[in-house]
């Protein structure tokens, strides 16, 4: 859909359904006395230097601050006499932009809430950042909404001690929102009655590639539900993704938004496009059960300082034992090299599981503490990964989406790495356990080399690809056997939108697509959902190579709305595998 610019500019007629392209302050001065808004979520630029499209967020702080008032006042303006206003901010700016709402502006602050995240920024020379501010205000003390029976969640009285007296519906949450208390077990117990909202990660289904800075749809959900009733109007100014509208749009209300960059504002109506009232929200409903603990973390923590060296000479003792002919990759890749390993660890007696052993083989490998004359020696055919690239890289995908942390933690798990066999091997049969995983390293090796090439290219929105064909044998008559690519669709239903699933590349597309056709049942049953899968297909000419070939799909697969949900490279977190450093 393409952007329109702001209204007042254009003379445009303002109608809710949309996000408008413009400067919001000149934006909500247009639309004072126009309409009443019900509710603001605000999570502006926090003047901390992060990279915008076309915002540069390194004012001087009396800039920033006076730019910061103008604003709110803006959106205290167009409130409703009950409407209530949201505001995200980092620590650098909150007790500011509280004391402008309150004693500039006059608005009233309810509550100060923080949103606690493990894996937060990490930072070298002070404490990492793993929170941010959420500032609650209202227009008017003694008239405002909150819908507490909309957000109530199960008391530790009912939880824990099954106690009948409680309330059936729960209590309030309080005002700290925590991801993830399985791993600080002597911090936040299970049955405490805080707010677990995951960040939005590279795995997560509702990440916008072209947005860095986007809040998880459950919390935005809990503002939404509390703060305004169906067929409100939910205005967000700072749209950037927009999160919050597609939130709203789900939950029944009117929903308005203003995003400065152009490309932000096509990119997140196309993405609100894709929704309809009703559509579940994408997140972890309960990440208690949804997100799996660091066990290896958990693991080291729990060794002695003593221990660990030990653990660390034993690995580097154990892998050496294999010869110097093979790889720590190889080690990985190969299940009777890694049984043959771990066989050893077991045997030397190290402390940990099979998981640990792995991992500190991994980071050894890491520190630059473990070296190995080998590099790719017996390594996979480059012909067979390629057969079996979109294999491996659906089932990558399919287990991140699961839960599990990142890649080495697959491989490196047994039990997780034989389900990932599975999942490859049904969706490319015919071929070695270690075809699959040699393609999955190669797919996290070259993530970010790809990644930094791809950001070269202009933005390519269209790609002159075929119109989708049913996945069935007689559209093969119209395939060439060209190097392309290839798009897999889901069709829904009639009258619906196509859903990206894949975006591929091959030496040879008609082989490939006879591959999907054989395995048709199998990519319907892992949509999870009614549906019809399609296929289209993009042969440039003149011929790219492999290489460029590459980095087109990635740049396609990056800018794609939504995110294809089976792509690795889409949801490719360059730090994600730190999680699992020890």
């Amino acid at each position: 859909m393409p952007c329109e610019n702001t209204p007042g500019q254009a003379g445009l007629d303002i109608k809710p359904g949309r996000i408008y392209q413009g400067d919001c302050i000149q934006f909500m001065r247009t639309l004072t006395g126009r309409l009443q808004v019900n509710l603001i979520i605000a999570d502006p630029p926090y003047n901390i230097g992060y990279e915008y499209d076309v915002y540069k967020d390194n004012k001087p702080d009396a800039e920033y601050l006076s730019w910061s008032e103008q604003w709110i006042q803006a959106a205290a303006e167009l409130l409703s006499p009950d409407g209530a206003i949201w505001i995200a901010i980092g620590d650098e700016y909150a007790a500011e932009i509280k004391w402008l709402a309150q004693r500039r502006i006059g608005l009233h602050l309810r509550n100060w809430v923080i949103w606690y995240y493990t894996f937060g920024v990490q930072c070298q020379d002070k404490f990492s950042r793993s929170h941010t501010h959420l500032l609650y205000f209202v227009k008017d003390a003694k008239r405002y909404k909150f819908r507490d029976e909309a957000i109530r969640v199960p008391s530790a009285r009912r939880l824990v001690y099954k106690d009948a007296r409680s309330h059936p519906a729960g209590r309030v949450p309080d005002n700290t929102w925590i991801l993830r208390p399985h791993d600080l077990p002597h911090g936040f117990n299970a049955d405490e009655d805080t707010w677990y909202f995951p960040r939005v990660a590279g795995t997560f289904k509702e990440r916008a590639r072209f947005m860095q800075c986007q809040l998880p749809e459950k919390l935005l959900a809990r503002i939404i539900l509390a703060c305004s009733d169906p067929g409100d109007l939910v205005f967000d100014p700072f749209a950037g993704s927009g999160s919050s509208l597609i939130v709203a749009k789900k939950l029944g209300r009117q929903y308005l938004g203003c995003e400065l960059s152009a490309n932000y504002a096509q990119w997140a109506n196309r993405r609100l496009n894709q929704v309809h009232v009703g559509d579940p929200l994408e997140g972890p409903a309960d990440p208690l059960l949804s997100a799996p603990p660091t066990f290896a973390r958990n693991q080291l923590i729990s060794l002695s300082p003593e221990d660990r060296e030990r653990l660390a000479r034993g690995v580097a003792r154990c892998f050496t034992q294999l010869g110097k002919e093979y790889s720590i990759d190889r080690v990985l890749a190969d299940p009777i090299l890694n049984a043959r390993y771990l066989d050893a660890c077991s045997q030397a007696k190290l402390p940990g599981r099979p998981l640990l052993w792995n991992l500190t083989l991994l980071n050894l490998r890491k520190a630059s503490k473990l070296k190995t004359t080998a590099s790719y020696t017996g390594r996979a055919d480059s012909k067979d990964v390629e057969r079996v690239l979109h294999g491996a890289e659906i089932a990558l995908r399919t287990m991140l989406d699961q839960g599990f942390p990142s890649v080495d933690y697959i491989l490196c798990d047994p039990a997780a790495a034989i389900r990932f066999d599975d999942y490859a091997r049904r969706l490319a049969p015919g071929y070695k356990v270690w075809h699959y995983r040699w393609a999955a390293l190669r797919l996290r090796k070259r993530a970010k080399k790809i990644r930094e090439q791809a950001s070269q290219l202009p933005s390519l929105l269209n790609v002159p690809a075929t119109e989708p064909h049913e996945l069935e044998a007689p559209i093969c008559d119209d395939i060439p056997s060209k190097p392309g690519l290839y798009f897999l669709w889901l069709q829904p239903g009639a009258n619906k939108s196509l859903v990206p699933l894949y975006i591929g590349q091959t030496t040879n597309l008609l082989e490939t697509v006879r591959q999907l056709i054989e395995v048709a049942d199998v990519l319907s049953a892992l949509c999870k959902r009614p549906g019809k899968i399609l296929v289209s297909w993009y042969c440039p000419n003149p011929p790219l190579t492999q290489s460029q070939l590459t980095v087109l799909r990635y740049k396609l697969v990056w800018q794609c709305e939504p995110i294809p949900e089976w792509n690795y490279l889409a949801v490719c977190d360059l730090h994600r595998d730190d999680r699992c450093r020890i």
